[in-house]
């Protein structure tokens, strides 16, 4: 019986040592590939390999950002619960139209667009924003599980939006929604 015990044991070890170099360390990029699920369980996603993500300890809404390697782009996602007369395409889209008049008012130096659109599966309302020497930004807001999704996309320039669009638009459509609690 002792014999048998100490065999496992030996095989064990052995398996250990095999794998020691295989598998990320912690703080390692590969470890950045694992699905991230928010605080409150609205939502996960797949960051982008690489990327450093950020936090939102105090946000009363899920909420997180991952930036590149270079710190030239970042994808972030805001999801929060509406109630039903919310959680509609038609009165989300009246709602940003009125927020991007708003904008447009206070910035007018600003380049704006809101348009509908379809991606990873998502009906969304698309809005780009851009400031002379500012971020340029994509937001897909959607609606879905009594929840509103805000994911948006941006870098420093138009060369680093281009670089990175495929990757955020990979992660963009790893999201999965859980719904409200």
């Amino acid at each position: 019986m002792q014999i048998k015990t100490w065999k496992k044991a030996v095989l064990l070890m052995f398996a250990i040592l095999l794998s020691w170099g295989f598998f990320p360390a912690p703080g390692d990029s590969a470890d950045a590939t694992k699905i991230y699920t928010d605080k409150f369980g609205y939502f996960s996603i797949t960051p982008p390999q690489g990327w450093v993500r950020k936090d939102y300890p105090k946000e009363t809404r899920a909420r997180v950002r991952f930036t590149s390697p270079d710190d030239r782009a970042t994808v972030g996602i805001i999801v929060r619960p509406v109630g039903p007369k919310e959680a509609t395409f038609a009165k989300m889209l009246a709602d940003k139209r009125l927020a991007l008049e708003n904008m447009r008012k206070k910035k007018p130096q600003g380049k704006y667009s809101l348009r509908e659109s379809t991606i990873c599966g998502y009906k969304c309302i698309r809005v780009d924003t851009e400031y002379p020497g500012q971020r340029i930004q994509e937001n897909y807001l959607f609606t879905g599980k009594g929840l509103h999704v805000n994911f948006c996309y941006g870098a420093v320039d138009r060369g680093s939006l281009e670089k990175y669009r495929k990757t955020a638009m990979d992660s963009f459509c790893t999201i999965k929604l859980t719904g409200k609690k």
